[in-house]
């Protein structure tokens, strides 16, 4: 507790965190509601108008500073702290894992059900397929070459004689 002012002292650590935006704001808010107002210089016009340029250019130029200082701080450490460390980590963790893991498991069944499944099926069909069609293509067209080559046929037209 500060003796002077009535107020508690704000403990901010390195990076501020969204607790200490609030506090922050709420120590302004008591700093404005326990200190009184500057005195009245003349006219309550200039006095309106004063305290109007003293919040926006006081806001504006704090505002902006502790932006600018806190998002430069806060988020380049955290995105170059968070990325190293969480990035390195799930990549070497995760692809060791889940790539050994997919590599193996997933060539075992997936390599071993393709290939017995695909070759039983597909050899087998490709075999009757193939060998059904081709070989009757092959003895027809074979068949009416060789016998009418050969002579096969000779027996047919001498007996029609």
């Amino acid at each position: 507790m500060d003796r002077h002012s009535g107020l508690k002292k704000a403990h901010f650590s390195s990076v501020p965190t969204r607790m200490s935006l609030f506090t922050c704001k709420k120590y302004v808010f008591l700093i404005e509601k326990n200190f009184p107002p500057h005195p009245k210089i003349g006219k309550t016009q200039h006095n309106a108008l004063y305290e109007s340029r003293w919040k926006t250019q006081h806001n504006a130029l704090y505002e902006s500073r502790w932006k600018t200082q806190h998002n430069a701080l806060y988020e380049s450490r955290w995105k170059t702290q968070h990325n190293a460390l969480y990035e390195s980590r799930w990549k070497t963790q995760h692809n060791a894992l889940y790539e050994s893991r997919w590599k193996t498991q997933h060539n075992a069944l997936y390599e071993s059900r393709w290939k017995t499944q695909h070759n039983a099926l597909y050899e087998s069909r490709w075999k009757t397929q193939h060998n059904a069609l081709y070989e009757s293509r092959w003895k027809t067209q074979h068949n009416a070459l060789y016998e009418s080559r050969c002579g096969v046929g000779y027996d047919k037209e001498r007996s029609t004689e």
